[in-house]
This record gives C-alpha cells, structure tokens and sequence, in this order.
C-alpha cells in the first residue's frame, strides 16, 4: 500500500504543508480557495482513487479545528455535493455490485423525516440538519471503501494522526490563538478559537489510531516511518491535551488506551516499556506544570459536570411532558434545542438523540454505536481495536454531542470500526464459501 501510494503521499504532504503553513486570521480570496480544491480533490477524482475519504477528512478537520482562516471552504453541504459526485463517478465503474448499508440508510431517513415533520413547527430549523449530511458521507465513504476495506483503513489511520500532530503543532506553536493562561484569582480559564473539548477529542481519535498502530501484534510488518508517526503523534497530542484541559477528551483517551493495553495480544515486556514511557512523560509534564490548568478545572468542578447535569435533568423533564408522539418520535434536532425553554444543546449524545429523535431514535443511535463491537469475533486480533474506538465515541457521547451536532471527524471515525469489523466478516464468509466448494 505505502510504495503503491508513494506518488500520492508526497503531493498530498507537500499540499499540507502549504495549507498549514496558512497563519492569517483574514480569509483568502475566494479564486485562491476554488485552486486549492482543485489541487486537493483532482488527482483522486481522475483516478477514481480510494485515498479519496481520507484526503476529505484530512483537509475538513483541518479546516474546522485550526485557528486560521483556511484554503478550504467550511459549508458542509459543499462536501456533501462533491462526495455525492465522487461515488457515483467511482461505483460507475467499480467491480460487483454497491448495496447502500441497510441500517446506516434507514437511520438517515429517520433523521430527515422527523425533522422535516418537525420542522414545520421550528423556526430556524433547516433542511437537512447537519447530522443527515454526515450520515450521506458516511454511507458513501463506507461504499468506496468496500473494495479495499484493508487500504481505505490504513489510509484513515495515517489521517487521523496527521490532523493530531498538525493540529498539536498548531496549538503549542500559536497557543495565545487558541487559548491563555488561566488566573484562578480573576476566576478566568480559558478562551478559544473552537470549543476545546471537541478540539480535545478530534487530537484524541490521532492518538487512538497511534495506539491500534503500536498495540498491533503484525506492527513489525508495518513500515518504520509509520511506526515513527505512531509514536510522535502519542508524544506531541500528550501535553497537549493537558494544556487544553478537556477532562472528557482526556478520559476518552485514557478508557481507549487502557482498553487497547488490557485486551491486545502483545508480549508483557512490549507493554511495560510503553508504561514506563507514559509514565516518565506523565511525570515530566507535571514538573513542568502541563497539568495546572487540569487541576484548577477539576478542583473548581462543582461536582455537576460544569453545569451539565442541571441541563440533562432541564432536558428529561420537558422531554417526557411532551406527549406520546414526542417520546416515541422526538420534538427534533431544532425544538430539542429549543424544548426546555431556552436554546441550549445536551452536553450528551444520547440524550440528544432520545429528545431529538425520541425513543426509536436513541434505540437505533445504541444499535448504531455496538453494531461494530457485534460483528467482530472476540477471539480475533481487530475485537479489541474495535472495541477501543467504539470506547472512546461512548465516553465522548457522555459529555459532548458530536454525532448530533453533525460533526464529520466523529463519523468518519466510526466507519473505522466498521471497515474493521466488516473486513473480518467477509473474511469469515469468504473462508465458508471455500468450505462449501471443498
């Protein structure tokens, strides 16, 4: 895969390069914007290539999460279109036959059927929300990957750490951009050019991805570049994390880590290095006073999640005062905004999709989140990579609203357990229709 695609890296890390070199906080002129799409999506578009979800993602996040005004556009809805474009130009031409993904397909119905009942009720809703957009490049994303489910992975690995370390660099090279030193004497913590905790978990899915790659029993296989990534992505998104001061992001991080470390069929020796080293980072950082700003946010908490247990309980009580059709169905994305009597969001994906969505919505966003975890053996090598990328979109969902909210990284994220369960499952049948024959 890596001297198949050579060609390919270099340009795509040459074009990075440029985009994050970018510091200015002005936008660029709109022609200079529509050349540089047309540098990042040409080759893969004339070439019908399957790197194409990753460079989306890739430059999207990017975009999103940085501090300066980028080279790419922000609409969503612009990526949606060009994705659209892509699979049907790619699957024109593609080998066997494309279902959609049933239960992916019927779960963005859902969603745009109950906000355009919704809707109607709703001013400021629009159509379609941004967690329908997501689904649309999810389920084309996972089309295009069906042919190489082995490739297209690998290829969303090295994305993810490379939006961690650029992302890292950003912060620790222009941190007065995205936040300041707190002063707990003035009561003040922190500002930021994004919300630090969505910052915090899309460093996170880089490390995630780091530690599948370090943990993997077949890591000898893998090229030592990689295995450099690997580790400088660990190293760089460490402190950090610290210094955002994101307890969900952190503990996101920690639950994915621990449950790669426990469950990976790894020599004991290979682990404790890897403990000593975190540990010896750990202990660095907290001599040079990394984790002060941690501390303050833990030891101020009032033992409320900073408000956000007073917003679920606000959230349930108006949620079950709505009627039969709202508990079954949701009030939708805008009147769950909308629903306790104040626009306020969740602070909680799951109970953003049972207000939003109703019962049968938050059934299929659970169905949604184990259905990966499900189809992979538990004795095989990807359950527990598996099992720790599903971890850290749980305990992100617990605190935070990605999937909601229609933030890309997260789906794209979760197609990564899916191209791992999916791989094992057509390996298992694969090795049954051999059977068969024999």
């Amino acid at each position: 895969m890596w001297r198949s695609n050579r060609f390919l890296i270099i340009y795509y890390a040459l074009l990075l390069l440029v985009f994050a070199s970018r510091q200015s906080t002005v936008a660029p002129p709109l022609i200079l914007r529509g050349a540089f799409m047309v540098a990042v999506f040409l080759p893969c578009i004339i070439s019908r290539h399957v790197s194409f979800p990753a460079i989306v993602t890739l430059f999207t996040t990017l975009t999103s999460y940085g501090f300066a005004y980028s080279y790419m556009p922000y609409m969503l809805y612009i990526y949606v279109a060009l994705t659209l474009l892509f699979s049907f130009y790619y699957l024109s031409n593609a080998k066997g036959i494309h279902n959609l993904p049933g239960f992916l397909t019927l779960f963005a119905l859902y969603l745009l059927i109950i906000d355009s009942i919704t809707g109607a009720y709703n001013s400021g809703a629009h159509f379609p929300e941004d967690s329908f957009y997501c689904f649309l490049i999810l389920i084309c994303f996972s089309l295009i990957s069906r042919d190489d489910k082995t490739r297209s992975y690998e290829q969303m690995s090295l994305c993810f750490m490379m939006i961690t370390i650029v992302l890292s660099l950003y912060f620790l090279l222009n941190r007065e951009a995205f936040a300041v030193n707190y002063d707990p004497y003035q009561e003040f913590e922190r500002i930021g050019w994004i919300d630090p905790n969505y910052f915090g978990t899309v460093l996170g899915m880089g490390v995630v991805m780091a530690l599948i790659s370090l943990f993997d029993v077949k890591r000898k296989d893998r090229p030592l570049a990689l295995r450099i990534v690997s580790i400088f992505t660990v190293v760089v998104a460490l402190p950090v994390l610290l210094l955002n001061a994101s307890r969900g992001a952190i503990l996101s991080v920690a639950v994915s880590g621990v449950v790669l470390f426990m469950f990976t069929k790894v020599k004991v020796g290979y682990k404790v290095l890897l403990v000593i080293i975190v540990a010896a980072a750990m202990v660095y950082l907290y001599n040079n006073q990394y984790m002060d700003l941690l501390a303050y946010r833990i030891s101020s908490d009032d033992s409320g999640g900073s408000g956000r247990v007073a917003i679920w309980l606000s959230k349930l009580r108006s949620f079950f005062h709505g009627g039969l059709f709202h508990v079954l169905f949701g009030f939708g994305y805008v009147g769950g905004l909308n629903v306790s009597g104040y626009f306020i969001g969740f602070h909680n994906d799951f109970l953003a999709f049972l207000v939003d969505y109703g019962i049968v919505g938050l059934g299929l966003f659970l169905y949604m989140m184990i259905y990966p975890v499900l189809r992979t053996p538990r004795n095989s090598v990807q359950y527990p990579q598996v099992l720790g990328i599903v971890g850290f979109l749980v305990i992100t969902g617990i605190t935070l609203e990605p999937m909601n909210g229609g933030r890309l990284p997260y789906y794209v994220f979760y197609l990564q357990a899916l191209l791992l369960a999916n791989s094992i499952s057509n390996k298992k049948i694969s090795r049954q229709l051999v059977r068969n024959e024999e």
